[in-house]
């Protein structure tokens, strides 16, 4: 028990890493366009050319830390998507590590219960590809939201301290606030512990401050993708019966945007688990209440998990990966109910049930795919390129030209047809083209537009790549050139 006391935090970051091995070796490994995104942006950085704060072509979405995560791998081991991943995986351990800090804080008479309880978070399916997804500022998000817990619970936190939970809870709110509406009760009920207005004036302080200099800071950029919206035109009782799939789909942690994607009978049980452990626990929290129990922090964490539920109720867009905040809310949540219920029994059934499985998952998730395409079949057309000495690509595929610019580490400089992220690259493939540069077009396979040509050709099944278009044929395919 000392040996674990003592090396927990080392434990749980080896455990952590050794459990996305399978994932990281996968040969299917490869970056989605966002991911490749901020790797490029990372690539900026390490090259010296600027200092991205927020997601390309985005006023919202903090990514300086994903960024700054990404650099220390680009200096140790080159700039590859392995990389991008690693750095992805060191910021979601340092969350976990906050978690389990958390946990320790909020005390239980089982000392077993904490580490049995990240052994959980790190096991679970919803965690097993996001861990290391690079998307600019959900791991920001998480990683914060775990240190803004892990201070309002902590025992050394003094008023001043207000002021740096404000400036997290801010830079949480400009990375993903989809993790706020669950923060949020923890937030109130620490700060009415303090039975003071100190505390209070100086959250109120730091958050402006904080707000400002941010609002300052990107007040000169655009956004070629808009945000979630708040929502009422939809039917919200056929939406809050929906919730439910939300959930489930959130936890197998395996679909491409709201297609959930098979990994088996592991990650389909502890889904199902966990989906109806979250309805259990409210359940038996409401029972409590009626019963006037005085379990504060289980009511609470209640309310953060009926929050972050609510809150996917009133947005506009609907994906399961809105959800990622609802485990460790819940598990937070489950911890208070096995304080209350106070039966190592209950603790061990719950952790068994979904230790076990969540470890089996993880191993299948080594061949999980989220993209249509592999890493060798995207090698292939950009050798192709290289063969055919073309430097700049019109892509019509949404955000291959992303995947091309970061596979390529920009040797290939690749356009999309009316998303401009980063405006350099279309700037430089039009340049190009009215310079008479070798160029071409990329679509995938299954869409229309291309008529048979000599200049044709499909490459590795999957792309179709268009040599030297006329000007003609660029605007039929629906590019503008600039002109």
């Amino acid at each position: 028990m000392h040996f674990l006391k003592t090396y927990q935090a080392w434990i749980i970051v080896l455990v952590a890493v050794l459990s996305r091995v399978p994932q990281l070796l996968s040969p299917l490994l490869l970056l989605d366009g966002d991911e490749c995104i901020v790797g490029l942006m990372a690539k900026h950085l390490y090259e010296g050319k600027e200092l991205p704060l927020y997601l390309y072509g985005q006023s919202y979405g903090f990514s300086l830390v994903e960024v700054l995560a990404i650099y220390p791998f680009y200096c140790l081991i080159g700039i590859s998507g392995i990389s991008v991943k690693l750095g992805m995986l060191c910021l979601w351990i340092l969350g976990v590590v906050f978690f389990n800090n958390t946990l320790r804080n909020l005390q239980s008479d089982n000392p077993w219960l904490p580490p049995l309880f990240i052994l959980v978070l790190v096991f679970a399916p919803s965690w097993a590809v996001c861990s290391m997804k690079a998307w600019g500022f959900y791991l920001t998000a998480f990683c914060l939201s775990s240190l803004t817990l892990y201070l309002i619970t902590s025992t050394f936190l003094k008023p001043l301290h207000w002021i740096f939970v404000a400036v997290l809870v801010v830079l949480i709110y400009e990375s993903q606030p989809l993790w706020l509406p669950g923060l949020y009760p923890f937030l109130m009920y620490y700060l009415l512990r303090e039975r003071s207005w100190r505390p209070f004036l100086l959250f109120v302080i730091g958050s402006s401050v904080t707000l400002s200099i941010l609002f300052l800071l990107k007040r000169n950029l655009t956004s070629v993708w808009p945000p979630p919206t708040f929502t009422f035109n939809e039917n919200m009782v056929e939406r809050a019966f929906s919730i439910p799939r939300l959930i489930y789909g959130n936890m197998t942690g395996s679909y491409y945007y709201s297609v959930l994607i098979d990994m088996g009978l592991a990650t389909d049980f502890w889904a199902a688990c966990f989906t109806g452990f979250i309805f259990l626990g409210l359940t038996a929290g409401l029972l409590f209440l009626i019963r006037k129990k005085e379990y504060p922090l289980l009511y609470v964490s209640c309310m953060a998990v009926m929050f972050n539920l609510g809150y996917l109720g009133l947005i506009s867009s609907h994906s399961p990966r809105y959800l990622l905040p609802l485990t460790g809310y819940a598990l937070i949540m489950f911890f208070e109910l096995l304080k209350v219920v106070k039966n190592n029994y209950a603790s061990a059934v719950f952790c068994g049930v979904l230790v076990i499985p969540g470890a089996i998952s993880l191993i299948q998730f080594k061949d999980h795919r989220s993209e249509l395409q592999d890493r060798s079949q995207l090698q292939q057309v950009l050798d192709y390129l290289a063969a055919n000495d073309v430097r700049y690509v019109f892509c019509r595929q949404p955000l291959l030209d992303c995947q091309i610019n970061f596979y390529s580490q920009e040797q290939i400089v690749a356009r999309h047809e009316t998303v401009h992220r980063y405006p350099e690259y279309c700037s430089r493939v039009n340049a190009a083209y009215r310079s008479h540069q070798p160029c071409a077009v990329i679509d995938s396979f299954d869409r229309r537009g291309f008529r048979e040509s000599p200049n044709k050709h499909l490459i590795a099944n999957t792309y179709l790549v268009h040599l030297n278009p006329t000007r003609e044929e660029l605007i039929e395919y629906g590019f503008d050139l600039g002109e």
